[in-house]
């Protein structure tokens, strides 16, 4: 059996907390489309073309 390594308290916080980061980060850089691009008519025109373009590769 392997032992797990024990990490400093302080440590296993900053990793919870990038954890964290990036998640929002991620988030807000899926939402970034909408507030560039506010038409909603054009942003689902350009997700659907975008789709077709994908599928005929």
């Amino acid at each position: 059996a392997t032992d797990r390594t024990e990490y400093d308290e302080n440590f296993e916080e900053m990793l919870a907390r990038a954890d964290r980061t990036k998640l929002w980060t991620e988030r807000l850089a899926s939402h970034v489309e909408t507030v560039l691009q506010p038409n909603l008519n054009e942003r689902l025109e350009e997700f659907i073309l975008t789709k077709l373009d994908q599928k005929t590769l």
